[in-house]
């Protein structure tokens, strides 16, 4: 949740107009305090209840930051016009002023937090919403896609069966098979992403699901000449509560792209952690790693670094993670390399969760 965080539905020029009435609010409204006389002690106290006007204006327009900045700001200028303490006269009433100005603070950051709080979880219904409509459109073109792939491939299997040489028509017929190959592995990919999760849970060791997904990855860690790295740090004996299968499928997927990523002769780890409340299964490659600004992009669907890459291997990983009641994070590992990690809750049963 971000600090400011401005109604997405305003444009940028709207966002200054409102935040230049709301200044100008603040000076005319601390300028009726100080042209009034102090013996006009009504007059000061409506002016004073004037004050949250701007505060929850700001907290609704700019979020937390907008309804933080505007109680400061009022706090900055209202103190002076408070009576001198020095009169015990006045003591019992200087106490409201200063009640009044906690009030300005805690309702200014608490409009601001909730405002924040519904511009969230609008953007993630959005997100939800599009993630929707984009799984089903990619549903019924894999699907579509399927059969025609297929047949293609059985035609070029049996055409490659009959040639009496391999000649330069063998070739080219191999590096057809090939393309179809791919493209099949693509709608695989689109139907995993497009299709509801459906869990099948059971205590699972965590130890085990490492190293059988180490074990299975092994092989394309010596084409590549990757060493394969793996740390149980904590305790030896955890167990998850999860989808054996789809975990394993989301692991996978992020060794595959770990050792991609991961020059010759360098090392991916994969790292088990167990804290209080979670389990962590970090992949750890040795990389050019990912900057800041494309870690949470390359979540999304069909966004992708690498030469023919379909841009769904991370997105289902995510997928995955969050059908299991976690999340998946994206952070550097200086000097070189990129670390992914699953953050999975510790005995805690996940939620069914469909696309």
């Amino acid at each position: 949740m971000t600090f400011i965080s401005a109604d997405p539905q305003l444009s940028k020029k709207q966002l200054i107009y409102r935040a230049g009435f709301v200044f100008i609010l603040i000076i005319a409204i601390t300028a009726l305090h100080y042209l009034t006389l102090r013996e006009e002690t009504v007059r000061h106290l409506v002016y004073r209840e004037l004050y949250f006007l701007p505060i929850i204006l700001l907290g609704l327009w700019f979020g937390l930051g907008g309804g933080l900045i505007a109680s400061l700001l009022i706090t900055v200028l209202y103190i002076p016009s408070i009576p001198s303490w020095s009169s015990s006269a006045l003591m019992e009433h200087n106490l409201g002023y200063f009640l009044e100005i906690i009030l300005f603070n805690v309702v200014g950051p608490l409009v601001g937090w909730l405002r924040n709080r519904e511009f969230q979880l609008s953007r993630e219904k959005c997100r939800a919403e599009h993630l929707a409509s984009m799984g089903q459109a990619v549903s019924c073109i894999a699907h579509d896609m399927k059969t025609p792939l297929t047949a293609i491939g059985g035609f070029i299997y049996q055409a490659r069966k009959k040639l009496s040489s391999p000649a330069k028509a063998d070739e080219r017929l191999m590096h057809a098979e090939t393309q179809v190959r791919r493209m099949e592995r693509m709608v695989l990919n689109m139907l995993a992403f497009a299709r509801p999760l459906n869990l099948d849970c059971k205590p699972e060791p965590l130890s085990n699901l490492i190293q059988e997904a180490v074990t299975t990855i092994a092989e394309k860690a010596r084409r590549h000449k990757i060493s394969l790295q793996v740390e149980i740090q904590g305790d030896k004996e955890t167990m998850l509560y999860c989808d054996r299968h789809r975990l394993q499928q989301g692991l996978m997927n992020l060794l595959v792209n770990a050792i991609e990523a991961t020059p010759p002769q360098g090392v991916v780890t994969i790292r088990g952690l167990t804290t209080k409340k979670e389990v962590w299964i970090e992949v750890i490659d040795q990389g050019r790693g990912i900057p800041a600004e494309e870690r949470q992009r390359i979540l999304q669907p069909f966004i992708t670094t690498k030469r023919g890459g379909t841009g769904l291997g991370l997105p289902i990983v995510n997928k995955v993670i969050t059908a299991h009641s976690g999340r998946l994070e994206v952070n550097d590992t200086p000097p070189t390399g990129a670390l992914f990690r699953l953050r999975l809750p510790g005995n805690i049963p996940p939620v069914i969760a469909g696309s």
